[in-house]
């Protein structure tokens, strides 16, 4: 009887001590991607003019920003050239007093109105890359703030200089109201395959049996069930789950 007693008491000492970890499932979204960095770039404009010209005035300097219309230099018949776009002055190619033949250069702007990112992706990735590909950007001056992009070209030629095997890929950035400068650098997520607003559960919960899969989950009478799952995308780390479960069950794992 004694025996029986302590085997009992040991019995329901261990079943007390087990620790179960919980995993809620959830309503969100999955994201597969692999990573680049880059930097802002301006489309560059160069202004020329279909007549020989005598500038007598240049009104910015290089670095400087312009609006759209704001004047940039004058001629002695009294024409003025303007910004055709909000942008910043990269290049002054014309001199005060001086001629321009026809068609020559005046100045290179840069639109901001046409900004995309150079981006560097390494070898590993770059056949996973395609044009037209989403890409989510974050920049150091902008940090809390996620801004779209989308893959415009791909150089298949490797970029000199780098230390590793890297090849650049352009990508047109979404509009945007946030201030991005020329050069600007930053990180990009290159998405691979996304879902949204689909049961997402951590793959530490979900066990593989015969093929099969299932989970535990806590009944409203604390007692632990098994239940047979079936599950869509995967980044790895979270699966889609199909069938099986609802918004809000918590699955638990033991130990």
């Amino acid at each position: 009887m004694f025996a029986y007693k302590y085997y009992f008491n040991t019995q329901k000492s261990a079943e007390e001590e087990i620790i179960w970890r919980e995993y809620p499932v959830t309503q969100d979204s999955i994201i597969s991607y692999f990573d680049g960095t880059g930097k802002i770039t301006l489309q560059e404009e160069t202004y020329t003019r279909e007549m020989w010209m005598m500038v007598q005035e240049i009104f910015v300097k290089e670095g400087q920003e312009v609006t759209k219309g704001q004047p940039i230099l004058k001629n002695t018949a009294g024409g003025v050239i303007e910004a055709e776009s909000d942008g910043v002055i990269k290049k002054i190619h014309a001199e005060k007093n001086k001629e321009v033949a026809y068609k020559n250069p005046l100045v290179t702007v840069g639109n901001y109105e046409k900004k995309s990112v150079k981006l560097a992706v390494s070898q590993e990735d770059i056949n996973s890359v395609v044009i037209g590909q989403k890409i989510k950007l974050n920049f150091l001056a902008e940090r809390e703030t996620e801004l779209e992009a989308e893959v415009t070209e791909i150089n298949s030629l490797p970029k000199e200089g780098a230390d590793t095997i890297q090849y650049v890929v352009t990508a047109k950035l979404a509009p945007t109201d946030l201030k991005l400068r020329e050069g600007m650098t930053g990180t990009a997520k290159f998405i691979r395959k996304s879902v949204d607003d689909v049961l997402v559960l951590s793959n530490k919960a979900i066990e593989l049996k015969d093929g099969k899969q299932f989970v535990l989950v806590r009944d409203n009478a604390n007692k632990i069930k098994k239940i047979t799952i079936k599950t869509g995308f995967s980044d790895g780390r979270v699966s889609e789950v199909v069938e099986g479960l609802k918004d809000g069950d918590v699955v638990v794992v033991k130990g």
